[in-house]
């Protein structure tokens, strides 16, 4: 595994970003066990996943609200990610 380096390693080692990183790694791992449990989450999706899809750059055009943005790239992502 490469060296992490710059801005990802500064945040992943910022004592005063500890508690936020857990809060919503809990947060996403609690998220994807109640969607698997319920069958709308395909069963090999893993929170990692979910972290993963979470990095994305969203692209809002500059007649869009940012928020919109953000909720049509969820509704795309998560009916992909449906079984």
């Amino acid at each position: 595994m490469a060296d992490e380096s710059g801005l990802r390693a500064d945040m992943k080692s910022d004592p005063a970003l500890s508690g936020v990183r857990i809060s919503i790694t809990d947060r996403i791992a609690n998220l994807t066990a109640r969607a698997r449990a319920e069958g709308t989450l395909r069963p090999d999706v893993t929170p990692e996943d979910i972290a993963r899809l979470m990095t994305l750059q969203i692209y809002a055009a500059p007649t869009e609200p940012y928020p919109t943005a953000i909720n049509r790239v969820l509704d795309l992502l998560l009916d992909g990610l449906r079984p």
